[in-house]
């Protein structure tokens, strides 16, 4: 799959969104659909989502 794909649909989220409104576009330079990865991979794509998540719902660490 070509990348440029991904980004281009990342723009199309972000102009049809609500103004201010973040479109989380995470790009892995390994490929594959997911199986495989590392633990250490998969708690950086669970940390950007949480933290993404959060962000948005005002929520701030002690």
């Amino acid at each position: 799959m070509n990348p440029a794909h991904s980004r281009k649909m990342t723009a199309r989220l972000q102009v049809a969104s609500a103004p201010g409104r973040p479109v989380l576009l995470r790009v892995s330079s390994r490929a594959g659909d997911g199986m495989g990865s590392s633990r250490s991979e998969v708690v950086a794509e669970q940390t950007d989502v949480w933290a993404l998540l959060f962000e948005q719902l005002g929520m701030r660490a002690p």
